[in-house]
């Protein structure tokens, strides 16, 4: 994200475009484009502390193949956050909020259909990128996350908060993000 900002990846997980066929077309030109690779490369490798040396040639990529193999793997709850965030929804003491960089699947594709058992029935809260049309790392993202939280603690503090001090809302000191 820090090479592309404004890529194609960023502009379907703020929901700026459709995933179709043009989309395909515009992400493989982003794999492909040298500035970006030389951007990531440099960036990777000082990250991992190692000399940047000679940018080697731009790995051959098919986006497409390599999206929905990650779309089909991500399909998978994660299996330490997942029974996490479980325990923190059965305990009642949390308001369990998601914010997720996401993207709209088209209505006709079987990951645009609604799971019978969504994930997303476990948060109280579900904030999706491609839906507010912002992405983490925006700051306004999670600005936004703070203040559904906030109304969420409001409008349930006579109910599920009672007793929790949620009268008054939430402040971001109050806020743990796991990731």
């Amino acid at each position: 994200s820090k090479t592309a900002p404004n890529g194609s990846w960023h502009k379907l997980e703020r929901g700026e475009v459709s995933l179709d066929a043009g989309w395909f077309q515009a992400f493989n030109r982003d794999l492909r484009d040298p500035k970006k690779w030389g951007d990531f490369w440099t960036l990777a490798m000082t990250k991992e502390g190692k000399e940047v040396g000679e940018i080697p040639p731009i790995p051959e990529v098919d986006g497409e193949w390599m999206f929905w193999d990650m779309m089909s793997t991500a399909r998978a709850p994660d299996p330490w956050m997942w029974p996490a965030v479980q325990n923190l929804k059965a305990s009642g003491r949390y308001i369990v909020a998601a914010l997720s960089n996401t993207i709209i699947f088209p209505p006709d594709h079987p990951y645009g259909q609604p799971a019978k058992s969504s994930i997303r029935r476990s948060f109280d809260i579900f904030i999706s990128s491609a839906h507010v049309g912002l992405r983490k790392p925006d700051p306004r993202i999670y600005e936004l996350a703070l203040q559904e939280v906030k109304k969420y603690a409001k409008e349930h503090a006579a109910t599920k908060g009672k007793g929790l001090g949620w009268a008054d809302g939430i402040t971001p000191d109050d806020v743990v993000f796991l990731d």
